[in-house]
């Protein structure tokens, strides 16, 4: 490109230099602003960073048509990484395609269909060098930080497979050895590896678990790709115990009453917050009810505030953006598979899942658990040194210097939502840069759980008071404020103010879906979960929930105390 004279005023209509990340035969619209001229910068500019500021001040932004102010116009730039002029809008023709019809005949001698599928986190492998994707549990079988096969139940049976063995997969004269999950979507002569780990040369994190790649005969499909199911195999028991564990433990509830579905002929019946959730009601004593009598001790006092978090069943996907998102935010340390192994994971968020279904038939549920900070917290009153306690906004709050490592908050926490430091944890070279200067790291001996991304709370609450003093934070500012909310793809995540009852979350606290986990323990929770939607008959038990605590304060439209009825919490366990 010909030099620019410095001296010389920049004309608008003037080309841009080709090495600039712009279209320079994008042309500014005459009946546009009127431009001002900016001068070219000179030598004499104070430094690089400023000379190259106003360059592009001068080129760029002006090529740009100078949309708005420069500064701010500079940093949206710097994120996107350059200044991309848009591309003319163009129609577009939809046609249907025919449904792909698999190729070849699949090659081999073995007993089991071998499919290799990518990981949801590491993909092919690309990732495998993040090791958030490596220490976040795959969402379906828990594992991390391996490779694993899935098998039938059935086909598992038959092998002798059990809890901590590892297995063989042989095909094409290669050979891995690699952990199991059983799975019940599987067929019975399909055995599915994952990929993403394994790799022999790669960075720090990729060298864990083995390649199935190696089982693969090099065949393609009429596009050229490769084909990842194109062999049979066998496998086999190996003998050897699994140097690492799942993350989770039993496949479904075991008939426990956690994870809650309804049927969709419940929704018109509307109703009390939770009303048509199958729901568990531990017995009430009507004299009680009837003086108010509902608790043994008054909930705290939430004067302007009670910050909580509605968590949509029907929409979570189980992704897990929320427990990536929140050791972003907080500093959450990655502790590897040795210390995985000995269930020492610290993330804040557990992503527990419960496979109902069977067969054709699967019912595979998410369902992000965090601290639930709730109103009667059982963590509150056995700390001997207040380190947890409940704040005026609601909050379950930890002040980590008091913290003495008692661990009894944990044992007392229903939820099993609190992660207690065995070491001081430490991030190796690069990673350091990019931890979050408003949020402190915690050294060992220091109990940690979900604050609500207290930080933001305090950054957005401060805005609206320096406006004034009676200014409270409205709550559009409030829907996404925390971390795993503002992540979640499927928003399936709303947090709020509880005491406004017009804002999203308060309409979602009196939906009839809308019930507590655990609610009959009384914590009145601040999390509210609402039930999925399921194509199974009606589960409605004819009876709300005491104003959405789930503390089951009411009689049914029969007269009966609530406490009688028990539901079809078994509606999680009886239907698909």
């Amino acid at each position: 490109a010909a030099p620019v004279d410095a001296a010389a005023p920049v004309d608008a209509a003037a080309p841009v230099d080709a090495a600039a990340p712009v279209d320079a035969a994008a042309p500014v619209d005459a009946a546009g602003p009127t431009l001002v001229a900016v001068p070219m910068p000179g030598l004499d500019a104070p430094d690089y960073g400023s000379y190259l500021k106003a360059w592009w001040k001068a080129v760029v932004w002006t090529a740009a048509g100078q949309p708005g102010d420069f500064d701010g116009w500079w940093v949206q730039t710097l994120q996107r990484g350059g200044w991309f002029a848009g591309a003319p809008a163009q129609g577009a023709t939809v046609q249907l395609a025919t449904a792909p019809v698999a190729e070849g005949q699949v090659a081999g001698d073995g007993g089991v269909t071998l499919m290799v599928f990518p990981h949801p986190f590491l993909y092919d492998g690309r990732h495998a060098n993040k090791p958030w994707a490596q220490e976040v549990p795959e969402p379906v079988s828990s594992w991390s930080w391996t490779t694993w096969a899935e098998i039938h139940p059935a086909t598992a049976e038959k092998l002798g497979l059990a809890e901590g063995d590892m297995v063989k997969v042989s095909a094409n004269g290669a050979e891995i050895e690699v952990d199991w999950f059983e799975s019940r979507g599987i067929r019975q002569d399909v055995v599915a590896v994952v990929l993403g780990n394994g790799k022999q040369k790669g960075g720090r994190y990729t060298k864990f678990g083995a390649n199935p790649m190696r089982l693969l005969g090099a065949q393609l499909d009429a596009a050229g790709a490769m084909r990842f199911v194109s062999t049979k195999g066998s496998v086999a028991r190996s003998g050897t115990k699994a140097r690492s564990v799942p993350y989770l433990g039993e496949l479904d509830q075991q008939g426990r009453f956690i994870n809650y579905v309804v049927s969709k002929d419940d929704l018109a019946a509307g109703g009390a917050p939770g009303s048509i959730v199958p729901m568990h009601h531990p017995p009430v004593d009507k004299r009680l009810t009837d003086v108010g009598l509902n608790d043994m001790f008054p909930e705290p006092e939430h004067p302007v505030y009670r910050f909580a978090l509605a968590v949509d069943l029907n929409r979570c996907t189980g992704c897990g953006a929320c427990m990536t998102a929140c050791h972003a935010e907080n500093n959450i340390p990655v502790v590897g598979p040795d210390q995985m192994k000995r269930s020492r994971y610290m993330g804040w968020i557990r992503l527990s899942r419960y496979w109902e279904g069977e067969g054709e038939e699967p019912d595979v549920r998410f369902q992000p658990i965090m601290c639930q900070h709730c109103s009667h917290a059982p963590c509150e009153g056995v700390c001997p040194v207040l380190a947890t306690y409940h704040n005026l906004d609601g909050l379950n709050a930890m002040i980590y210097n008091r913290c003495v490592g008692t661990r009894y908050c944990a044992n007392n926490c229903p939820f099993t939502a609190r992660r207690f430091n065995f070491h001081t944890y430490r991030w190796p070279e690069s990673f350091n840069l990019m931890l979050n200067p408003e949020v402190s790291t915690r050294d060992m001996g220091v109990m940690e759980k979900c604050t609500f991304c207290v930080q933001r709370l305090r950054e957005v609450k401060d805005h609206y008071r320096d406006q004034g003093f009676d200014q409270t934070v409205p709550h559009q500012a409030l829907d996404e404020l925390t971390a795993c909310a503002k992540a979640c793809p499927a928003d399936a995540m709303v947090f709020g103010n509880a005491k406004e009852a017009d804002s999203k979350l308060g309409k979602l606290f009196a939906e009839p879906r809308a019930y507590a986990m655990l609610a009959e323990l009384n914590n009145k929770n601040g999390v509210r979960y609402l039930a999925r939607i399921n194509h199974i008959p009606s589960v409605a038990h004819g009876g709300g929930h005491g104003g959405g605590l789930g503390d089951a304060s009411h009689e049914d439209a029969s007269g009966q105390p609530a406490g009688e009825h028990h539901g079809t919490g078994g509606a999680a366990t009886e239907h698909h």
